[in-house]
């Protein structure tokens, strides 16, 4: 189930500036590229190696973006918080699933017509979370 979350927030970063059709000539592709969607293998790359292999892999498919460098580098960040919190919990889905239940409790064991997560730094630390409103 994480590999699927992974899969599912790599499509979600990738498509914010890349068009779709680009995306779809190199899926089969891009699970090698991003370590079998594991999110602790992904946390372990270095934004030069982002620099270094992966935005010239894209690139020379012709599926670049402007922003490319930066955002994978963030997904890294964010792969190794969500790798943190997926062994906290068991898994990110079941992260997630605590998330939404906290957030359901918040608005009267209704769901909440949308939930925003959003990686907030802690002040004390410079750690990042994860937090709903």
């Amino acid at each position: 189930m994480d590999g699927e979350v992974f899969e599912a927030l790599l499509r979600a970063v990738l498509s914010g500036r890349t068009e779709w059709s680009k995306l779809e000539r190199i899926e089969d592709e891009l699970k090698d590229l991003f370590c079998d969607f594991d999110f602790s293998r992904y946390a372990q790359v270095s934004p030069g190696e982002v620099r270094a292999r992966s935005v010239p892999w894209f690139q020379a498919r012709s599926a670049g973006s402007q922003n490319l460098a930066g955002s994978l580098i963030h997904l890294a960040e964010t792969a190794r918080i969500l790798s943190d919190w997926a062994t906290e919990h068991k898994s990110t889905d079941s992260y997630f699933t605590t998330i939404v239940n906290l957030s359901c409790t918040r608005f009267g064991g209704q769901f909440p017509s949308y939930l925003v997560l959003c990686f907030v730094p802690d002040r004390t630390s410079g750690a990042r979370r994860i937090t709903a409103p």
